[in-house]
Order: C-alpha cells, then structure tokens, then sequence
C-alpha cells in the first residue's frame, strides 16, 4: 500500500509518501493553494497519480493533546478528500513535526513536505506492524 503524509495548511499542504513495502518515505514538492477547491482537486490528482491507500494527516493538538481550530479544520478537510477519493484516513498528532522539520533544514524552502515527511516516519514508527514489519 501507498501511504501519503499530509502537513495541511490554509496556503501550503505539505506531503511525503512511501510504500509500505519499501518504507522508503520522499518528500515531494509542497502544493501552494488559494482555495479549499484548489487543495483537492490537486491533492486528488496525487492520490490517483500515485495509487494511494492512506493518507495520514498530522493532527495539530494543544501541548494538552486537546483538539484545536486548527485540528478541526484538518478534520473538516479530511472527511471531504476521503468522501471524494474514498481513501482510509488516519490521524498522528504533530505538535512538534513543524518546529523539527523547520530546525532540520537551515531555509524555510519546503518546511511543509518537511514536516509531512515527520508525520510519516513518525506514523511508520509507531505502526510498523500494522504494515507488515
């Protein structure tokens, strides 16, 4: 299976993917949006492209891990891409993967596939044997 790691945001959508035979994730190149619109026509035509399973999106929890606006908007977003696409969803919280992906890289050029990229390993990590590792 295909999984695809989505840092969603009002301008910028991070992504990375990776097959989970090879667990091997890449990033690829962060989608600059205008519209809600324009995020999913985009974001569906990567998933055809690229045969996706799953898209794991980061979850943007309060140091609490309570849900947040933001949370909620990742939500939102993603019951219309899975009710579009008819994808699996699944949830990782992210609350650091910004603040890593932005120290990991000296520019802030592609921080957003940067902190996909941690989402995906992260969720890698913590499921690798629900994929067969």
């Amino acid at each position: 299976m295909v999984i695809l790691a989505v840092d969603f945001g009002s301008k910028n959508i991070g992504l990375a993917f990776c097959d989970t035979e090879t667990k091997v994730p890449l990033r690829l190149e962060s989608l600059r949006i205008k519209s809600e619109t324009e995020a999913l026509e985009k974001l569906g035509k990567i998933i055809k492209e690229k045969n996706i399973g799953k898209i794991v999106f980061g979850l943007p929890l309060s140091f609490e891990f309570a849900e947040t606006e933001q949370s909620e908007k990742v939500h939102q977003f993603a019951d219309k891409i899975a009710g579009e696409c008819r994808i699996e969803l699944a949830f990782i919280n992210e609350v650091l993967s910004s603040a890593m992906a932005a120290r990991l890289q000296k520019t802030s050029k592609n921080t957003h596939s940067s902190s996909a990229l941690i989402i995906l390993e992260d969720y890698l990590n913590r499921f690798e044997e629900h994929l067969g590792g």
